[in-house]
């Protein structure tokens, strides 16, 4: 040992020993020759270096040299004649050579081609009669890429060790067959140095749980299928022959199924699948059962298929038919009675409401043309009120913006609620008017005066007007008459209980309508107001059997000179009772 001088290190990883009866042995630190005595003779490819580690030993066909396996050292032909070391290592610059320096393992196959394991590099082999090296790693299909052991069979079939199993290889025509825990081995882990090929060929390796050892040639690899069969299946259904029949309201399905394997038993993989629900096969090795919890109605094949533990067959199983019945709504019989009843009440629905129509039709005539009028009018405002805001936001600032769309917001709901109904009381019309004209006044940047009044009505609650009908007189005023002026706007409203009628004034200091259709002609274009015109043509129809309803305009003048417009509206008294009938 080190301490009396005769070996460089205590480590021992592989003896050998030659035809002469000389011991090989390799340590971690190079190989040492003891020939009978206790002499050891020393010999390192790389002096002072720590890429001396010999894992294994191996003797060229030739017996001229040994074969070392080195880690970190990569693969060293020793000749004991000459002692000298050839080298061969991993080159990145160089496809034609080692895939790694970390040896582990080496195996003669002829005499003119070495296998090598190497720890992380996969399965390298190397061709003795060019020097060339080809490699078989995880890319290529190797399980892994840790090749602890590697035993020769013959026919081109090799064994490895790995950290990941056993892998039985053809390096003829390239094929895998790997073998897991479920092939009864000591772990998928195995250990360096621990393989052996015994006189009558029986195989062994070790692990970090124990050891395996086999026959290989006694191991058999059946490509024909062995039967598989449904062992059960829970539900509540009807069942005739292959097929099952179910009710949508209790569709849970469990379906169990079994590969009669008896070889290995654990190693049958199975994946099912069901047509019309299932888009892929699912694999299930966990246990052999496919649970559905509902089924939709409909027709499904349930398909399963099994495979060995070397995915050598697929087996599969009788395709069972599974019919789950629609609900009565959806059965087609169903479906026609209640589309002919469907139909029948159409009929029976249209023939009616054609009577009722014929039978109102002159008493609604009237109230649907204010209808459709009111129904223009909103849309015309609320353009108009559009174009106030564009024009108020291009002015103003973003604190203001906002406090004028507040009111805006407020308005549009006054419209929305006050659209459905045809008339509204005097109250109403003035909370809404004070809105309008609120948000008139901050476009104009203040500069305008407006008063609302009412003489002579005791409850402005119980007095009733049409929805909308003075808005567009005041509209009118401000557009044509007030707006163009640059100060000293004024609006007056005032609304007026006589004996018999309602009196609504509506009084601006504008340019007036002589001056305005100057402005207009200059625009090269004609201009009335759209909510005038629908003004006009709705106090003609309220005026037909609802009461008397007239407009008068009159230009105010100083000496000649205009001051405003003067716009009348008189409409009849209606109370609660009389706007609810009307």
């Amino acid at each position: 040992n080190v301490s009396n001088g005769k070996l460089k290190s205590n480590v021992v990883r592989c003896i050998y020993e030659d035809d002469t009866g000389s011991l090989w042995i390799g340590t971690q630190k190079g190989l040492h020759k003891m020939d009978g005595t206790k002499e050891f003779d020393y010999f390192v490819a790389e002096q002072n270096s720590n890429n001396n580690s010999i894992y294994q030993i191996t003797p060229h066909p030739n017996k001229k040299e040994l074969i070392l396996a080195t880690f970190r050292g990569g693969l060293q032909f020793f000749n004991p004649q000459t002692q000298q070391f050839k080298v061969f290592k991993h080159n990145p610059n160089d496809s034609n050579s080692l895939t790694n320096n970390n040896l582990m393992s080496l195996c003669w196959i002829n005499s003119d081609t070495l296998l090598i394991g190497t720890y992380g590099g996969g399965l390298n082999i190397l061709d003795l009669k060019n020097n060339h090296f080809s490699h078989i790693t995880e890319a290529n299909g190797l399980i892994n890429n840790a090749v602890y052991g590697i035993l020769y069979e013959g026919n081109g079939i090799t064994w490895l060790s790995t950290n990941n199993g056993l892998i039985r290889y053809n390096i003829y025509d390239h094929q895998f067959i790997n073998f897991g825990t479920q092939h009864y081995l000591q772990s998928s882990e195995f250990n360096e140095g621990a393989f052996l090929k015994t006189a009558d060929d029986k195989f062994y390796f070790g692990g970090v749980n124990g050891l395996n050892f086999f026959y290989p040639n006694s191991l058999a690899f059946s490509s024909k299928p062995s039967p598989s069969y449904y062992t059960d299946i829970r539900g509540v259904y009807e069942k005739k022959g292959n097929s099952v029949k179910m009710d949508f309201l209790d569709s849970r399905l469990e379906i169990d199924y079994m590969c009669l394997d008896y070889s290995n038993a654990q190693g049958v993989r199975y994946e099912y699948k069901l047509d019309g629900y299932d888009k892929e096969w699912i694999a299930n090795s966990s246990s052999n059962t496919a649970v559905y919890p509902r089924l939709s109605p409909g027709t499904y094949t349930f398909n399963v298929r099994a495979s060995d533990e070397f995915d050598q067959w697929k087996s599969y199983t009788e395709p069972l038919k599974i019919y789950v019945e629609p609900p009565l709504w959806q059965k087609w019989w169903f479906v026609l009675l209640l589309t002919l009843f469907a139909i029948g009440l159409i009929y029976v629905l249209f023939q009616y409401i054609t009577r009722e129509i014929k039978r109102t039709y002159k008493l609604q005539l009237v109230d649907s043309e204010l209808t459709a009028i009111r129904s223009q009018m909103n849309p015309h405002f609320i353009f108009n009120s559009l174009n106030s805001i564009q024009y108020y936001i291009l002015k103003k600032q973003p604190k203001e913006a906002y406090s004028y769309l507040s009111k805006f917001a407020s308005l549009i709901r006054k419209i929305l609620q006050n659209s459905r109904l045809k008339y509204i009381s005097v109250n109403d019309e003035i909370e809404w008017l004070n809105l309008y004209l609120e948000m008139e006044r901050m476009r104009m940047d203040n500069n305008l005066y407006y008063a609302i009044t009412h003489e002579g009505i005791d409850d402005l609650g119980a007095t009733f007007i049409p929805t909308m009908l003075i808005q567009p007189f005041v509209e009118n005023s401000i557009v044509h008459g007030l707006l163009p002026k640059d100060y000293d706007r004024k609006l007056e409203i005032t609304l007026t209980k006589k004996k018999d009628h309602l009196d609504c004034t509506i009084k601006d200091n504008g340019i007036g309508r002589q001056a305005s259709r100057l402005i207009n002609a200059k625009r090269s274009r004609k201009h009335k107001s759209a909510g005038m015109q629908l003004t006009e043509k709705r106090l003609k129809i309220l005026s037909e059997g609802k009461g008397e309803y007239s407009v008068n305009i009159k230009d105010l003048y100083d000496n000649e000179a205009p001051t405003g417009t003067l716009v009348t509206i008189s409409l009849p008294l209606l109370d609660n009772e009389a706007a609810a009938t009307t």
